[in-house]
């Protein structure tokens, strides 16, 4: 695994618990401070991110399941609420549309951890309110991580404000069971906007310019309207051919 999982996990536990714990988990763990486990974007041997994780568990005499819950909630709300941002805010404006978007995001993520080998998500039987989802680990040699995902599942449901129920109705056991099935159900917990609220105004376009966000992560991005007029550009495209002109402008213009 690349360096900022095993960098999360010494973030979580000095902020959770303290440093001193975190010191403890390095020392039994058979590390010292000049051992080089959690350069971001460097990538490790999987058995030092387990390592890790079961020396923790021991540490703060926590359930390792109970450990990699907390910390899969931990990841969604405080790393890649930090460091993947852009990404997240991309990934989907609603609950069920996140989760059905997330091989996107690693491929997306891919882009700058090229060795990295992410999970694969599957989706089945989908509803306005519920789904299963099929979570298939990107080695094989990975297991246990069922309730990392468990926790992820409820960072993304404080995410989008939703009250959600999980299932887990099979676990991965190869070479019968190759992924871990979860049922979910939710429910928005935000009420929709009542119709004599002053904000529920008929939509009168359909066409909406990409955020701010989407032209950061994709510079090389160009946006039409109906009309064919080029309204938006990511920064390098911009840079070198657009530098003179002013948007929106006419495709045949250009």
């Amino acid at each position: 695994m690349y360096g900022i999982v095993n960098s999360a996990i010494r973030d979580f536990v000095i902020t959770s618990f303290s440093q001193a714990k975190w010191d403890e988990v390095i020392q039994r763990s058979g590390f010292t401070v000049s051992t080089d486990f959690a350069v971001v974007m460097k990538q490790y041997p999987d058995e030092m991110t387990y390592l890790l994780v079961t020396t923790a568990s021991y540490v703060l005499a926590t359930p390792v399941d109970a450990f990699l819950e907390t910390f899969g909630e931990y990841w969604i709300t405080s790393v890649c609420g930090r460091t993947y941002s852009a990404l997240m805010e991309m990934t989907g404006s609603s609950f069920a549309d996140f989760l059905m978007n997330l091989n996107g995001l690693h491929t997306c993520a891919l882009v700058a951890m090229p060795e990295m080998r992410p999970p694969t998500f599957r989706f089945s039987d989908v509803q306005s309110n519920s789904m299963l989802m099929h979570y298939y680990p990107g080695r094989a040699t990975r297991h246990g991580l069922h309730s990392v995902v468990l926790g992820l599942l409820k960072g993304i449901a404080k995410r989008f404000k939703v009250r959600l129920t999980v299932e887990l109705r099979a676990m991965r056991q190869p070479p019968e069971v190759m992924f871990d099935e979860f049922y979910l159900e939710w429910q928005d917990m935000v009420q929709p906007c009542p119709a004599q609220c002053p904000f529920a105004e008929p939509v009168e376009y359909l066409y909406a310019p990409p955020t701010a966000s989407f032209a950061r992560a994709f510079p090389f991005h160009i946006v039409f309207d109906p009309q064919l007029n080029i309204v938006q550009c990511g920064a390098t495209i911009r840079r070198v051919q657009f530098a003179s002109f002013e948007l929106p402008l006419g495709f045949f213009d250009s």
